[in-house]
């Protein structure tokens, strides 16, 4: 009896400081993360590649201010991200592919539902049953007005297609 008392107190033990670190892991989830970068966090050439891998595509406009990464999925998928380049300061991103994911929660290819529920702020259904939601963090709402938004669309089966993040 010994035995499966000291048993059952390890499991507890093992299980609740697993449910630690995972709370740990997890990213705040008043930010908005992208396969680990926060939005609107500055970083750099480096920090990019280390943390998204090579991309497809790769430009650096000077004249314009900006560095713009592509990344190619399977077909027509796609993944852009625009930095200011003089701060590097992720500052657009555009999001077809499954590969990269909004706070390890939901990305291209998931039916909304997955997006938290306190995210949702306004749905824009059309005739069809597609649309698009438009929907931030808590933190990134004030006053009825987003300050900070992520532009979801979705087809008639409620799947994600795209994703729009800053203003274009």
């Amino acid at each position: 009896m010994k035995k499966v008392m000291i048993f059952f107190l390890l499991m507890l033990v093992s299980s609740s400081a697993y449910s630690q670190l995972q709370q740990v892991a997890i990213p705040d989830s008043d930010e908005i993360y992208i396969n680990g970068l926060q939005m609107y966090g500055c970083y750099t050439h480096e920090e990019v590649i280390e943390a998204w891998g090579k991309p497809d595509e790769y430009v650096l406009n000077v004249e314009e201010g900006f560095r713009d990464y592509t990344y190619y999925g399977k077909g027509e998928e796609y993944a852009e991200f625009s930095f200011l380049d003089y701060i590097d300061y992720l500052m657009f991103a555009t999001i077809k592919s499954p590969e990269f994911t909004i706070n390890g929660i939901f990305t291209a290819g998931d039916n909304i539902s997955k997006i938290p529920a306190s995210w949702k702020y306004r749905h824009y259904p059309d005739e069809d049953g597609s649309g698009h939601l438009s929907c931030a963090p808590p933190k990134w709402v004030e006053g009825g007005e987003e300050i900070v938004f992520i532009t979801v669309y979705y087809d008639e089966r409620g799947m994600i297609t795209r994703m729009e993040i800053g203003s274009y």
